[in-house]
């Protein structure tokens, strides 16, 4: 019996001839396909690999072989639990690292292995995180905020704004994530960032801003000032000509 190994995929002849004793010859001929062998393929999917205890995770099993059928899917989930189902959903209940594993067996004898890390973290506070395009300048100075949140949990998060202003009341607040505002008025103001996670859980973050005096803000605290005095100078002669004009009202009306 001869052996001969083939290197290379591709259809190949093999022939063989014989000879006898008289000299006479038989020969005869086979075709050989040769093709790339591909090992079985397995591999886990999920809908998520880190998260706070308690962590449910939903995993997908998935497994290929040209020339054999599936016969068994089986996890271990590195916490003492197994599964048989080709796509589990599972509970990690305490923080820690689980390597889970996969064992996809076809045709009942061969078997691939393949697995895949969960990390299970304690419960995260997210971290407010504030910067602006500049902390000090002249009235009426306009600047951008921008607001973000380093958390592990990667979720969704809102922020509010507090820009202790007040000068217009409808926009000392912002509920955007990168504000911007104008302060109109020289002053120090500490303006504050509170984000909040999907889980109520919140921080704040505050910068101070000093805003200093111009002549635009000298002007307009002028005008301010000489408004307000007409406002008031108006409401008090109001006042006055209402209160002489029910007194000479009362006394005609006495004499009458």
């Amino acid at each position: 019996m001869i052996r001969h190994t083939y290197s290379k995929q591709g259809t190949f002849f093999a022939t063989i001839t014989v000879w006898d004793n008289a000299g006479a010859k038989s020969s005869d001929t086979i075709e050989i396909d040769v093709v790339n062998y591909q090992k079985p393929i397995a591999s886990i999917t999920t809908n998520k690999t880190v998260g706070k205890s308690p962590l449910l995770i939903n995993f997908s099993g998935n497994a290929y072989d040209l020339e054999r059928k599936i016969s068994s899917y089986h996890w271990d989930f590195g916490d003492g639990s197994t599964s048989d189902i080709q796509n589990p959903i599972h509970w990690f209940n305490e923080t820690g690292s689980y390597y889970v594993w996969l064992t996809v067996s076809f045709d009942n004898r061969i078997e691939v292995t393949t697995s895949i890390e969960i990390n299970v973290i304690e419960k995260y506070i997210p971290h407010a995180i504030l910067t602006s395009s500049s902390i000090s300048g002249k009235a009426p100075k306009k600047i951008n905020f921008y607001g973000d949140c380093l958390d592990s949990d990667n979720g969704n998060h809102s922020y509010h704004w507090f820009f202790d202003d007040g000068f217009l009341p409808k926009n000392k607040e912002s509920t955007e994530q990168n504000p911007s505002h104008i302060f109109w008025i020289p002053g120090i103001y500490q303006v504050s960032l509170n984000v909040t996670d999907e889980d109520g859980n919140s921080d704040i973050e505050t910068i101070t801003i000093h805003i200093h005096e111009s002549k635009f803000s000298d002007f307009m605290s002028n005008v301010t000032n000489y408004a307000l005095n007409r406002f008031f100078n108006n409401i008090v002669k109001l006042i006055i000509e209402r209160s002489i004009s029910n007194i000479f009202g009362n006394i005609f009306s006495f004499r009458n």
